[in-house]
């Protein structure tokens, strides 16, 4: 998804990254992607096939990179009160992926090709968001690894909030929140006194 370190320091790399990144956009505007050929971006980003193929294999590698790198900046700026892994850092963190998935979805609507790879990135990036927290020494170690708790969890945040954008959302954005706020919180192990029996 993001570029590899090597390539960071090519200026001439970054902006035919961005030229094809932001042909794509411009051409969502416009256009369904399933619509949108290899042809169409490298002509709206005035490059050759060849350089469109140096950077990705096809137009869905260049939308998840996209979404990802976009994901990124939006929680770097609306989770820059987060102080870590707390009910009010985690409220902003599900909230947000709730906003990036609305957006999402309003701009391209997902297909059997585009679902997953949409999915795929807003999860990766959830997951490091919450790995970032769960790193903190002030979090108590937990019996298995930080980064599978982390999987765990971006797979249920996300799962959650999918269900919800495609059941019609059912309650508001708000409330959605809250009820997978309070499954992280608390657990399946609230639906029983005393916890989930042996």
């Amino acid at each position: 998804m993001p570029e590899k370190q090597g390539k960071r320091t090519d200026p001439r790399v970054r902006r035919s990254r961005r030229l094809l990144q932001q042909a794509l956009m411009k051409l969502m505007v416009e256009k369904h992607f399933t619509a949108i050929t290899v042809q169409d971006i490298v002509d709206r980003a005035e490059v050759n096939r060849g350089t469109f193929y140096t950077h990705f294999p096809d137009k869905y590698a260049l939308l998840v990179t996209i979404i990802y790198e976009q994901l990124q900046h939006i929680l770097s700026t609306e989770l820059y009160q987060a102080t870590g892994w707390n009910r009010k850092s985690l409220y902003l963190l599900i909230y947000t992926i709730l906003d990036v998935l609305q957006q999402a979805y309003d701009r391209c609507p997902p297909t059997k090709m585009t679902n997953p790879l949409l999915t795929r990135a807003i999860q990766k990036q959830l997951a490091e968001q919450l790995l970032s927290w769960l790193r903190q020494p002030s979090i108590a170690r937990w019996p298995v690894p930080i980064e599978i708790l982390a999987t765990t969890l971006s797979w249920s945040i996300l799962g959650a909030a999918l269900e919800w954008f495609q059941d019609g959302k059912r309650c508001t954005a708000e409330q959605m929140t809250h009820h997978i706020l309070n499954i992280i919180v608390d657990g399946a192990g609230g639906l029983t006194p005393g916890g989930i029996p042996d």
